[in-house]
């Protein structure tokens, strides 16, 4: 599936791919840019997008000189042209498939879905020592399992070329066509509309390049007209999209002044003509507007540091035709560099600004356009010959103009690629995005994580990296039989209890659903069997036991009002373990059964000492887990695991009525989250030593990604009010939590002092999930209705720890986060408190790193996070609620990151 992406000045991203001189190499490809006003035209990486930017302020840096590598993708032979044929299929799982803020109706989750693409692609290009002409076509066939309305054929096709009139003088021009769709997450887009927005893209563009001693002379155009496609809403009637339409002309020059083989200084002028087809509905001016683009810049090429990149700064003007749009005069600027530190690395960073149009209004009032800013970084390794990983990011602020609206995006992402035969690979893509905005509605987060596979037979299949002399020991072999045999251990954790609360009120004509949970420490052992495998792999079984003080509670001081709770008390069971052997350790995966104690209390407090409920039980449940074990000596391991253990429902029966005597029976249902640290000892004098590894492996600057699990909990106190007239106040307080999943990317610097690392880590996630209350009174009216969910966040932590003997490290971590969260509280039929807070917390937690090869590394931490500030609401009624919601989060998360 497809996301709304471009690169750094896109316009003419494949105009000056086609202009180089003999002495200019082909330059690396931009890295892909969140843009939330226009969509890519096909999937990253496939092909050239094009938008409406200035031309010939739209280059790209000279190449540096790296050392020769082999090709990887060598083409396949079509008489003087070279094809490139892909095809590929990916399954994305998207948490948030509209890009929605939950607007406050609770039960209406966010939508979910998986989405199947197929996406075949091919390019031609020409293998002639003079000119140049390529050819590309491709297509991305978006099919929903669900929600089918969604599902778009988009597809392009295109050319470009050169015509060399001497060697220092060519001509170069190209055309394409496309069929997109706007992204849900566009701003302004019609979300009323059963399926998302579809417009035509056309563009052309033609210029000529001459180089004359020093200088270099560069001018050209481009042509771009959009035509969006009508659309339909539920009930049949159509949208008409024709407002839309619009075109867009530029004229350029750029001259450049070559002052040494590593550096070009140059000027640069644009300009920028955007004409609209028909006027917006029901309203009487145009969007017409003119302006350039004027910069002057340096582009710069330094082959010993393997560097090069490009930088200019300007000024950019756009008037508009309509009086009630202000003109624009603002800073423009732009750089992009490309850093080659290995021949296995590439590191790109850039920074872009454009201006985009919009169809955002409000009010009456309509933006004229945004002006975009992104600053983002994309970084690729190839591993080995077969496997290769990425990792991207970028921060995009949108300031909407002659509306208040500003719009803060996050995209980041990363990925692998495994070649399981030479033209066949195996993909495996997580990307997170986050959009704070001014205007409430528009804050959204999501997660997607894609499988895929592809083939490609371009691809040479004698193709193998050259191996760098890089400092450091050589890689230090596993030692076998480390994992295998009789084990014992104890261990310490913490995590969330969580109990979904359901009951009927009123004699039946209403209810109460509710979501509680709490946090609590534990305690236990663990012993075992296992053994080694072929190819790395392992197998066996455990039991362990333990105890918990975990636990809820709930209670209003009022007399038909509740008081309950849950407390989980002792466990054992039983679990059949399966893992991966690295360098490092092992990464393992559990299934089993638990039995565990709860103790539930409930009663309706006037009857408490006649008709409360006060058990004890003993409840079987199912458990999925997660852990890396790291062998510290011969026979001592440590380890880090996390559990989720999912238990059946109960019923708890309390006395509701006293003329005549009633019972009524709610149902509960337990779920837990713990991560715990352990220490193990393996029986067996014989063992093999520990192959050992370099502390110093850990310096320097590292990246990676995860996925997360965790529970949000939320301890809501206040006073509240009941009735009409209202009685009150009657204090209140209730543990609430629910668990949910996470996506993130880290990057950070270490440095190690003999076995003691210091360093200093960023990070950033997404988040879709959170815990809510529904409360519906007899008869209508009445009832309380709250939640809180938790969404994007970012922050930055000091990590202290210790390496072992193995080279693996285990570490500390304390710093400060900023996470988003949205809170919903209505009480009866008064006025609905739906908000948006940004919270400073508090984030403290270990965790472990393994080495999975010389330069990755595989990791399991846990944290714990508690919010600075309470939430306070209190809704405007005659007699108003006071509330205060303290939030609080655990959060386990399995990483994979690589070392530069």
């Amino acid at each position: 599936m497809k996301s709304s992406l471009k690169p750094l000045a896109a316009c003419m991203a494949t105009l000056f791919s086609a202009t180089s001189f003999n002495a200019w190499g082909a330059p690396p490809s931009p890295p892909p840019v969140q843009n939330q006003n226009q969509n890519a035209a096909g999937t990253p990486g496939t092909a050239p997008v094009t938008t409406p930017v200035a031309p010939v302020l739209a280059t790209r840096p000279t190449p540096p000189v790296f050392p020769p590598m082999p090709s990887e993708f060598v083409g396949l032979p079509w008489g003087s042209f070279l094809v490139f044929p892909e095809v590929s299929l990916a399954a994305t799982y998207d948490d948030n498939i509209y890009a929605e803020r939950p607007d406050g109706s609770l039960h209406s989750y966010l939508s979910e879905d998986v989405v199947y693409t197929l996406s075949p692609s091919v390019a031609v290009k020409s293998k002639w020592t003079r000119h140049a002409l390529n050819f590309d076509a491709g297509g991305d066939f978006d099919r929903y399992r669900k929600h089918d309305a969604e599902n778009v054929d988009d597809y392009w096709l295109g050319f470009d070329g050169r015509y060399d009139i001497s060697p220092n003088t060519n001509v170069f021009g190209g055309a394409r066509h496309s069929r997109d769709h706007e992204d849900r997450s566009t701003p302004g887009s019609n979300l009323s509309q059963v399926e998302p927005t579809r417009y035509d893209h056309e563009e052309a563009h033609l210029g000529i390049s001459h180089a004359f001693g020093a200088f270099r002379l560069r001018a050209g155009g481009t042509w771009d007209q959009y035509d969006y496609l009508n659309g339909a809403l539920p009930s049949g009637a159509t949208v008409n999209n024709d407002y839309r339409d619009y075109n867009l002309g530029s004229l350029g020059v750029r001259l450049g002044y070559v002052l040494s083989p590593q550096y070009e200084v140059f000027g640069q002028v644009s300009t920028d003509t955007r004409r609209y087809d028909n006027l917006i509905p029901g309203q009487t001016f145009n969007r017409d507007s003119d302006g350039y683009r004027a910069a002057a810049g340096l582009k710069f090429t330094l082959q010993p540091q393997r560097i090069a990149g490009e930088a200019f700064a300007g000024v950019m003007q756009q008037n508009f035709d309509y009086s009630g749009f202000s003109d624009i005069n603002k800073p423009y600027f732009g750089a992009l560099v490309a850093w080659k530190p290995t021949s296995q690395t590439t590191a790109t960073a850039f920074i872009d600004r454009s201006l985009e149009e919009t169809v955002v209004f409000g009010n009456g009032v309509y933006a004229s356009s945004s002006t975009d800013t992104t600053y983002g970084f994309e970084v690729e390794r190839h591993l080995t010959s077969k496997l290769s990983a990425n990792g991207r990011a970028a921060y995009t602020r949108s300031q909407f103009n002659d509306f208040d609206r500003l719009d803060k995006i996050i995209d980041a992402g990363a990925g692998l690629r495994y070649y399981v035969m030479p033209t066949v690979y195996l993909g495996a893509d997580l990307r997170i995005v986050d959009r704070a905005s001014s205007f409430q509605n528009a804050q959204y987060s999501r997660n997607q994580v894609m499988f895929s596979v592809g083939y490609t037979p371009a691809r040479s299949r004698d193709y193998s990296i050259i191996p760098e002399q890089e400092a450091g020991a050589p890689e230090a072999p596993r030692a076998q039989g480390l994992y295998s045999g009789f084990y014992l251990g104890a261990q310490l954790g913490h995590g969330g209890l969580t109990t979904s609360t359901r009951g009927s009120r009123d004699n039946g004509t209403g209810y109460d659903w509710g979501e509680m949970g709490a946090f609590g420490a534990s305690y236990g052992v663990f012993g075992g069997w296992g053994t080694e495998l072929a190819d790395n792999w392992y197998l066996g079984v455990e039991v362990d036991a333990g105890d918990s003080t975990a636990g809820w509670y709930h209670s209003k001081a009022k007399g038909d009002a509740r008081t309950q709770s849950v407390d989980k008390d002792a466990n054992y069971g039983a679990s059949l373990r399966a893992g991966y052997l690295f360098d490092g350790g092992m990464l393992y995966g559990k299934l089993g059964a638990v039995r565990t104690r709860f103790h539930t209390y409930y009663t309706e407090n006037q009857y408490a000492a006649t008709g409360a409920s006060d058990q004890d039980r003993t409840d079987t449940g199912t458990r999925l887990g997660l852990g890396l074990e790291i062998p510290a000596s011969r026979n001592l391991f440590v380890r880090t695991d996390y559990s989720v253990t999912r238990y059946g429902s109960y019923g708890v029966t309390y006395q509701s009525d006293n003329a005549p005597v009633t019972y009524t029976t709610d149902s509960f249902r337990n779920n837990d989250a713990v991560f715990s640290l352990g220490l193990g000892w393996r029986f067996g004098g014989q063992r093999p030593a520990v192959a050992t590894r370099p502390a110093s492996e850990h310096d320097g600057v590292y990246m990676g990604a995860s996925l997360g699990h965790g529970v949000l909990g939320t301890n809501l106190t206040g006073t509240q009010w009941d009735g009409s007239p209202p009685s009150g106040p009657y204090s209140f307080t209730g543990d609430f939590a629910r668990q949910g999943f996470t996506g993130g990317i880290f990057a950070g610097y270490g440095h190690t002092f003999r076995q003691v690392y210091v360093g200093l880590e960023l990070e950033g996630e997404a988040a879709n999930f959170g815990w809510e209350h529904q409360r519906a009174a007899g008869g209508g009216g009445g009832g309380r209705d709250f939640a809180a969910d938790k969404r994007g966040g970012y922050g930055a932590g000091v990590r202290l720890g210790y390496v072992l003997p193995n080279g693996s490290l285990l570490y500390g971590r304390i710093g400060e986060v900023r996470t988003r969260f949205n809170t919903y509280y209505h009480r009866g039929n008064g006025p609905e408190v739906n908000q948006s807070d940004t919270l400073d917390g508090l984030r403290v937690g270990l965790g472990a790193e393994i080495p999975a090869t010389q330069n990755t590394f595989i990791r399991m931490d846990y944290s714990y996070t508690r919010y600075n500030d309470a939430v306070n609401v209190s809704p405007t009624q005659p007699a108003a609620d006071v509330m205060s919601f303290d939030n609080t989060e655990s959060l386990a998360r399995l990483g994979f990151g690589y070392r530069f």
